[in-house]
């Protein structure tokens, strides 16, 4: 039950910023139709606040992707990758380039 809390909290978290940007979409929608000079400041803040929500949303997700993941005892090891671009020219070492950049990220 322990382990599950972690993971619980996360979801929750995730849940209740998804809720808040619909609302700020919501709100946003509706200052849109407004001329009011108030609206227009509003519906800027609204927006500038939701884009930090995304931010948060688009963390916590990802946080959820690796807490949901079985984990392995080999997670935390490290590897050697050998690359190399042996006949093919430059088309070969091109390649080889673009399997790296893969890699490191």
């Amino acid at each position: 039950m322990a382990e599950l809390e972690p993971k619980v909290t996360v979801v929750r978290e995730l849940q209740n910023q998804q809720n808040a940007a619909k609302e700020l979409d919501e709100m946003i929608a509706e200052q849109a139709e407004s001329d009011d000079p108030d609206a227009t400041e509003l519906r800027r803040m609204a927006e500038d606040e939701r884009r930090e929500l995304l931010i948060g949303i688009n963390r916590l997700e990802n946080e959820v992707v690796r807490i949901m993941l079985p984990r392995d005892e080999v997670d935390e090891n490290s590897s050697i990758v050998e690359i190399r671009a042996n006949t093919g020219g430059d088309e070969a070492c091109l390649f080889a380039a673009d399997i790296l950049r893969c890699i490191r990220r």
